[in-house]
């Protein structure tokens, strides 16, 4: 008799449709379920996983070997009714993305909510369209993990180049990139490496919220805008919020330090709600801001393992909200690295009704 389902622990659901779903023993063999509609394949799947009895008569004709009763009569009233076919190996699923990107579907297939199929969630990050403004230490990084998990087209804007000091923290670069651009640079690796995506480099400074304004308005709708740019420290973030609540484009923001908010406009805390708190709290905010603006501009102390970590816990977020996989921590909320990259918190992150950038009625001045 062929073993056809033993416990959840010992076999594998993997999703292809909607509609279909493949089941893996762990002796190897497998099988198909297929159904008329996702709602019927859902509770077919529901039944061999949980072991609800189908049908009791065939009850007497199996040898269980300590296998559930309920899985056996599951199984076999299906495979009665023509809903499952078994087959010999894992099926290919079409083309070399898919098969290059199995272990990236099988983690969605293990994560996402109940439902959800792994597959569906990789699709909605293989067709995201992301724009990237900062590709810095941490942007790099960044960068690399979104490419590598098959996301479909990026456009990643920065005027720099790569300098010396930027190598041991950004491995996306090497020797032969200094003084080169930077986006053009990893543009050319990306290329090569990750040629699944689609990259639109841009070697320029975002300087207002016009210049994100005519990004969005050039490459289309975007998915999610990634801000990890952190100067001028306060205006950069009121013009990307403002540019995403104008757009309604999506927009979470990233330090070494921190991760977050992720704001979905009309709904969420954006970026610069954290200065309008500043503000409330500190009665010379604006007078601290004025003096801080006139100072050189300094470096700040990093490492690649903090960078690194930051970097992935803000790609993780990034597609955790483009799978939807599950709802990303970082609605409302930051993720704080504690210097020194042992320790990561979750804090609280709310809107303030008085932001210039995202309130009702404040609306940043767009330019034509």
């Amino acid at each position: 008799m062929n073993k056809l389902l033993i416990t959840r622990a010992n076999f594998k659901v993997v999703c292809s449709s909607p509609n279909e779903y493949y089941f893996f023993d762990k002796e190897g063999v497998s099988f198909k379920l297929k159904a008329q509609t996702a709602d019927e394949a859902y509770r077919l799947c529901a039944a061999l996983i949980t072991g609800l009895p189908v049908s009791n008569e065939l009850s007497d004709s199996f040898e269980l070997h300590g296998f559930s009763l309920q899985s056996l009569q599951a199984s076999q009233a299906l495979l009665k009714h023509g809903v499952l076919e078994i087959i010999d190996n894992l099926p290919d699923f079409t083309d070399r993305l898919n098969h290059e990107f199995r272990r990236e579907i099988e983690y969605f297939s293990d994560t996402a909510n109940i439902g959800t199929s792994g597959s569906e969630c990789f699709e909605r990050v293989r067709q995201s369209n992301i724009l990237m403004i900062g590709m810095g230490s941490l942007g790099s990084w960044v960068f690399q993990h979104l490419c590598a998990n098959g996301v479909g087209k990026i456009v990643m804007v920065d005027g720099d180049v790569v300098e010396l000091s930027n190598l041991p923290r950004q491995s996306l670069f090497d020797h032969q990139h200094l003084a080169k651009s930077k986006v053009d640079s990893a543009a050319e690796i990306a290329t090569r490496q990750f040629p699944h995506t689609t990259i639109s480099p841009i070697h320029q400074f975002v300087e207002s919220i016009n210049d994100i304004i005519y990004l969005i308005a050039k490459y289309g709708k975007f998915d999610l805008m990634v801000l990890t740019a952190d100067f001028p420290r306060w205006e950069i973030a009121r013009w990307a919020a403002s540019a995403a609540k104008s757009t309604g484009t999506p927009l979470i923001r990233g330090t070494s330090q921190g991760i977050g908010p992720l704001f979905l406009p009309g709904q969420s805390a954006c970026p610069y709600c954290e200065w309008a708190w500043f503000h409330e709290k500190e009665p010379n905010a604006q007078r601290v801001a004025s003096l801080t603006a006139q100072l050189p501009r300094r470096s700040t102390g990093a490492l690649s393992t903090i960078v690194s970590m930051s970097g992935a816990l803000l790609a993780m977020q990034s597609l955790t909200y483009l799978s939807r996989v599950s709802l990303p921590e970082t609605i409302n909320h930051q993720l704080i690295i504690k210097l020194g990259g042992l320790e990561i918190s979750k804090v609280p992150y709310s809107k303030h009704e008085m932001c210039m950038a995202c309130a009702e009625p404040y609306t940043e001045f767009v330019g034509n």
